[in-house]
């Protein structure tokens, strides 16, 4: 797409190039024309008004004059060789002004006199002290042709040819942009088509995902709760035998380890169900003190048989929470900590504010911490980093926290310890 924007401005940009320089070699050319016709026109009226070689200062002031005016000039001048005037008009005869016009000259070498010769049409005459013969007759005011060359000089404003030049380089200007603009709407125009039919394809495989997993899922509890009644059976049978006075010491150690698997299987359907069939959450008030005292009880005989620290911190929060849910993912945050600490290792339960409306409960540990790269994929199903684990603690705790409008945090450093926080949690007197 972006080859298609580039390719489509640099074909605009040259377009706009020729035609901009087309234009104005245009009227470079209507200019020279213009001008030519002009220089045309001045010459010829010079040239008949020469008779033999003389000229009348006054006619050729008058036509001068008249062309000035009828071309729009700002004013004309003749001059001879050596820059010797013959006739000014307009702003040549003004002095001590700045001239802002602009001159455009030409070269004649010599003047062909466009009238009959002088002894058909009788010549200038006169016979007083101005005119050749000394006289004031008719003819008197004719004066000699200085020799040229000559050179024409027209006083031109500007104004008009460079507002040409500026409305074209202008249009020039604007047709760019809008091409541009079109180029880009068009290039927009695709792009959203592409990008609304890449959602809907994404959309369709989800929805066929979703269905899958819907399916899998419900297969998976129908296979579960299949499960489960078999395990029953077996566990019952094994805990018969356990507690039979006739059976035999061997024997009664197989039956409480299949007991103890069967307790263990039971816990993996269980939890499996939890995340196929999520359970309706029922949100109260939950003062987490008393909560926290609770847990403490359940896990300080194991605690204390793994010789880990284990204390309560801060805890004067009431929360808007599912109590049997949280306290399944506090249960979760906890073992988890336990089986990350060794001997003499620290677990804190702790809860505090973040703002006016929430706070946030914090499990503490100084076990082995998760390396960085472990550490995006902790609360994925199935992934565990210990042996005994089922991987899906964290999973239905990160979940179970979701459920409550909050979210899981984790920070971790290699044997530094993990802190876990289940933040954004509603205060329960701010829920209203």
């Amino acid at each position: 797409m972006a080859v298609f924007v580039l390719c489509s401005s640099s074909l605009v940009v040259a377009g706009a190039y020729i035609y901009y320089h087309y234009q104005i070699d245009a009227l470079n050319t209507q200019e020279e024309r213009q001008n030519g016709l002009l220089f045309a026109i001045a010459q010829n009226g010079v040239c008949a008004h020469i008779r033999n070689g003389m000229y009348h200062p006054d006619h050729l002031d008058d036509w001068f004059t008249g062309l000035s005016v009828a071309a729009g000039l700002g004013g004309m001048r003749l001059c001879a060789a050596n820059n010797v005037y013959i006739v000014a008009t307009g702003v040549y005869l003004e002095k001590d002004t700045e001239n802002t016009l602009q001159e455009i000259r030409k070269e004649v070498p010599a003047f062909e006199s466009l009238a009959r010769p002088a002894w058909r049409r009788g010549g200038p005459r006169g016979f007083g002290r101005l005119s050749p013969q000394g006289g004031v007759g008719a003819g008197g005011g004719w004066r000699n042709l200085p020799p040229g060359p000559y050179t024409f000089v027209l006083a031109m404003d500007p104004t008009p040819w460079i507002q040409r030049r500026a409305g074209v380089r202008n249009h020039t200007l604007l047709g760019v942009l809008l091409a541009v603009l079109c180029v880009v709407l068009m290039t927009l125009i695709l792009v959203s088509r592409e990008h609304r039919r890449r959602l809907q394809r994404h959309l369709s495989d989800a929805e066929a995902a979703t269905a899958r997993q819907s399916l899998l899922a419900r297969l998976g509890a129908g296979l579960a709760h299949e499960t489960r009644n078999p395990l029953g059976l077996i566990r019952g049978m094994a805990q018969g035998i356990a507690e039979s006075l006739q059976t035999a010491p061997e024997t009664r150690d197989r039956a409480l380890r299949i007991i103890d698997e069967t307790d263990r299987v039971a816990g993996q359907i269980d939890s499996f169900l939890s995340l196929a069939k999520p359970v309706e959450t029922q949100m109260v008030p939950v003062p987490l003190a008393p909560l926290f005292e609770n847990i403490a009880a359940l896990v300080r005989d194991e605690c204390g048989t793994a010789k880990i620290n284990f204390r309560v911190g801060p805890a004067e929060l009431t929360v808007l929470a599912d109590v049997e849910l949280l306290r399944k993912a506090l249960l979760n945050l906890l073992l988890n900590a336990f089986k990350a600490c060794k001997e003499g290792d620290e677990v804190i339960l702790s809860a505090e504010n973040t703002d006016a409306r929430h706070g946030r409960i914090v499990v503490r540990d100084t076990g082995c911490g998760i390396a960085p790269e472990d550490l995006p994929r902790v609360t994925e199903p199935y992934y565990s980093r210990f042996k005994e684990g089922t991987g899906l603690g964290l999973t239905l705790t990160s979940e179970i926290v979701q459920k409550f409008g909050g979210h899981l945090q984790l920070e971790s450093k290699p044997d530094a310890g993990t802190t876990v926080h289940l933040a954004n949690l509603t205060l329960a007197e701010r829920a209203s």
